[in-house]
């Protein structure tokens, strides 16, 4: 094959592009984080919420102030602490990207020294710019220079066993928390650990004596089943109170706030006008709020009403008709799923691996540690056969969105390589007469922003696919979400888009190579490779531009302070925009991390100068992402698997390696050299044999690794768990099979210790429902949850293990009776939360609602000189504080 030539825009474009990419990210990220380090002390709510919101045993110790003073003090804190108040996943997420350091740390400096000489120097392929140092450049040499395909078959070798030995290292320290985790007494004394949700289950096992006969084998038997039941129409009237709740709140609200601006602006005096109706003495009949009763769709048709007496009245007759309609749960039908709580932890898991029933799918699907909170009440009672028909049904159809997703995939591959197209077809010709800089601009920085958007709205679309498969978790549904994104990053955003990008270079030559295939091997071998000149932008401006602005989060202070002007109407929106913290979407996150992964193992022999970019990428990673899980972000328990999205992400990350042996293997078979007469022939067959073979090991390896580890993941090992004397957290202080247990003296300390939070502050006097006894009790809520902190134990990380259970072993019977019963069985009308007002419209307010049967308050709120509703309330009336 004919060379290039260095003057092509193709080759000297890549320099170009990279560096022009690197330019203008790194000019934003230096902009932004400028304006971080600036700004960060004056918005705390923005930039250090953790410090001083949510529940106060899960705080952390804010930074210093100052400009540069919070540097060192972050760097020094350890990354565990994490699990203290964000929980195992946050933590996992953090020690990912530290393992990605170490495996392309040492990867970057080997690459460099070895690979790129042997690309670069005493090659005959004719490139230049970063296109020089690609696997593409071996592909046009002759026999004797073709002895070098040996070189990158070693380093993949070595890299391979490298990346290997570090995910071993990380999945077996990954094992140990989680299994700390597990066997910690704080743990294995709450109900969500011993509790099992089965679905499937046929009609003559629908009934709680026939559930506990049939689990009766096991350890303690079975505590309390909670059936599951066809509620009808039930939860959807329970929805139509909550949404009139909100829209009461929102009225009468808005009736004071208008009575403040009246009097402020002259309009009526502080006293207001005679009248009866406390209302009318500050507004006309036209200004008080009306609504449509009856209206279809809420807009057309209906009968106008005064909105405050007909919200009142619906919202009586509302819960007199869900009170009515609740009755007892035997006029329910039960329907197909049950939550089972096991007297103790071993029996429940002893369940969760054994086979309930003897006929197919019956009782197949079942879940451990399910969280109230986190159950899809619409999916429970479907037919198991629905639901693996579902499964299939979206699977099938994630997979043609993945085909459909494919031409804007490709247009964006296209975009990429502009000044390759330019010089290989003429009508596109005008593209190369464009300056160098702005070209270099628009194939290095608009196409990777065009992904970004792309791989925005995805999770959307994916997320649906996954909740209509029948998950009956929101848990399961993100870990199902994250597998779909990891085979759509795999497929579309890795290997397509390397094909399109790096075959779209040599598109003028596919007309000769259909009138003589035998070229095709040498058109893959050659341009293939120069696809890498994209991902290295791409890893650029995530690295740089998405660091910085993951730390400035302006989006967010600029829709905090929108909510704030705009949308803080009444005391119950005022208090969730103040105190609601963030928390990722792990399985859209942890697959865009993973994407990146994908992409450095797939070009990390191909294109070495990739390994360094990403290297520092990750770097950078671990940095926001450390700071906005210790300051930050606030996990919520439901959303906690303890580690399981860690397990994912390590699988697609051995996907990543796949793809780069299999490129490879690719491209050694199809490599052809020049012979002496001119002829070609594969002159690397034995290195694609030795490929083929690495690839058996690594499978070997996977198989061998997760089958070693796999039910480590979720089980509980009988080995940790301490002997059976009544009580499963009795620990003596023996050691067990080589594992130390707390003896009753340590056990106490750890008691005394854990009376203070993590900033030393005495929990005693954080809310009611707290004790002197060393260690404090959980506060049970309105829905029978409750939060606290570690009793102590094995696993000294503690607090935010509260948040991953919802219930201590200390409550009371009724609120244990609650756990997994629909709310809409479940829950009283939530408390009217009214501002407070000096005119005693709020006061007025309440009466009238409580006249209607209604619970309202206007405690805890007030208006300030500005005439905005204000709150110090530690938790809105009606809701918990989780």
């Amino acid at each position: 094959m004919a060379s290039t030539g260095g003057s092509n825009p193709t080759q000297s474009g890549s320099v170009t592009t990279v560096l022009l990419s690197l330019a203008i990210n790194a000019g934003i990220a230096a902009a932004e984080i400028g304006v971080f380090m600036l700004i960060r002390p004056r918005f705390p709510r923005i930039y250090r919420p953790k410090s001083f919101l949510g529940p106060k045993e899960e705080r952390v110790d804010a930074l210093p102030d100052g400009l540069f003073s919070w540097i060192v003090p972050f760097f020094k804190r350890p990354t565990k602490a994490i699990i203290d108040s964000n929980g195992l996943d946050a933590y996992m997420f953090v020690s990912y990207l530290e393992m990605m350091i170490w495996i392309l740390g040492p990867i970057f400096i080997f690459t460099w020294v070895l690979l790129l000489p042997i690309y670069a120097v005493n090659t005959p392929g004719g490139e230049s710019g970063f296109n020089l140092l690609t696997f593409g450049q071996l592909a046009q040499g002759n026999a004797i220079q073709s002895r070098k395909y040996v070189a990158p078959l070693i380093v993949q070798y070595i890299v391979t066993g490298w990346i290997c030995f570090v995910i071993r290292k990380w999945m077996l320290n990954f094992i140990k928390l989680r299994q700390d985790f597990l066997v910690s007494p704080h743990h294995a004394n709450h109900p969500q650990a011993r509790t099992l949700l089965v679905t499937g289950v046929p009609n003559e096992y629908l009934g709680e004596q026939k559930l506990r006969g049939l689990y009766s084998h096991l350890p303690g038997g079975v505590e309390r089943v909670w059936l599951n039941r066809d509620l009808k129409d039930l939860p959807d009237v329970y929805d139509e109170r909550q949404k009139l709740l909100n829209k009461l709140e929102s009225v009468e609200s808005k009736i004071i706030a208008t009575a403040y601006k009246k009097v402020k602006k002259n309009k009526v005096a502080e006293g207001g006008v005679e009248a009866d109706d406390p209302v009318d003495r500050y507004l006309t009949k036209k200004e008080r709020p009306t609504m449509k009763a009856g209206a279809k769709l809420g807009f057309f048709g209906g009968k106008k009403v005064d909105a405050v007496t007909h919200l009142r009245s619906e919202i009586e007759r509302l819960t007199q008709e869900i009170n009515a309609r609740r009755g007892e749960e035997k006029d329910y039908k039960p329907a197909n799923a049950a939550f089972l709580l096991f007297k103790t932890q071993v029996g429940c898991h002893m369940a969760m691996g054994m086979v309930p029933h003897h006929e197919p799918y019956k009782m197949s699907r079942r879940y451990i540690e399910a969280h109230p909170n986190a159950v899809v009440w619409s999916n429970l009672s479907m037919n198991p056969y629905a639901q693996k028909i579902r499964t299939a049904l979206f699977w099938a159809l994630t997979i043609v969105f993945i085909l459909v997703w494919l031409p804007l995939i490709a247009f964006t591959a296209i975009v990429s390589n502009l000044s390759g197209l330019c010089t290989e077809v003429s009508w596109l010709a005008w593209i190369c007469t464009i300056p160098t800089a702005v070209t270099g601009i628009i194939q290095g920085f608009l196409p990777t922003v065009l992904l970004a958007v792309l791989n925005m709205l995805l999770p959307i679309i994916l997320r649906i696919f996954a909740r209509q498969s029948g998950l009956p978790t929101t848990t399961d549904i993100e870990l199902s979400l994250m597998d779909r994104m990891t085979w759509f990053n795999l497929i579309d955003n890795f290997l397509l888009f390397t094909i399109i990008s790096g075959v779209s270079g040599g598109i003028s030559m596919i007309v000769p190579i259909l009138e003589n295939p035998t070229g095709l091997p040498a058109l893959i071998s050659l341009y293939i490779p120069k696809a890498n000149t994209f991902y290295i932008s791409y890893i650029i401006l995530q690295a740089l531009s998405g660091t910085a602005g993951g730390l400035l989060q302006i989006a967010k202070l600029v829709i905090y302070y929108i909510k704030t002007m705009f949308l803080g109407s009444t005391p119950r929106k005022v208090w969730h925009i103040n105190n609601d913290l963030t928390s990722p979407a792990w399985g859209t996150l942890f697959a865009s991390t993973t994407l990146t992964t994908i992409i450095t193992f797939g070009y990390a022999v191909l294109a070495p100068l990739i390994n360094g970019f990403a290297f520092v990428a990750f770097i950078f990673f671990w940095v926001l992402y450390k700071y906005l899980a210790t300051y930050v972000w606030d996990m919520k328990p439901e959303n906690e698997t303890s580690g399981l999205f860690f397990v994912k992400a390590v699988r697609a990350s051995l996907y990543g390696l796949y793809v780069s042996q299999l490129i490879l293997t690719v491209l050694f078979f199809t490599a052809q050299a020049t012979n002496a007469n001119g002829t070609t022939s594969q002159t690397a067959i034995p290195e694609g044999v030795f490929m083929v073979i690495l690839m058996v090991i690594t499978v070997g390896f996977q198989i061998i690794l997760f089958d070693s580890v796999g039910d480590l993941t979720t089980a509980l090992p009988l080995s940790l768990v301490a002997p059976a004397t009544g009580n499963s957290s009795n620990f003596d202080g023996e050691t067990v099979n080589g594992h130390r247990q707390s003896s009753s003296g340590e056990k106490q300390r750890l008691l005394a210790a854990n009376a203070l939070g993590p900033n030393g502050q005495n929990r005693q006097n954080v809310q009611p429902g707290y004790e002197e006894s060393g260690s404090y009790q959980m506060k049970p809520f309105q829905n029978g949850q409750q939060t606290g902190a570690q009793d102590g134990g094995q696993y000294t990380g503690s607090t935010n293990m509260a948040k991953v259970n919802s219930a201590s072993s200390g409550e009371d019977e009724d609120s244990s009776a609650q756990h997994f019963v629909h709310p809409a069985m479940r829950d009283s009308q939530r408390t009217l939360w009214y501002p407070q007002d000096r005119f005693g419209l709020s006061g007025e307010a309440v009466a009238r609602a409580r006249e209607h049967g209604l619970d309202a308050t206007d405690k805890g709120t007030s208006f300030n000189e500005k005439n905005k509703i204000q709150t110090d309330m530690y938790c809105p009336p009606g809701e918990e504080l989780l």
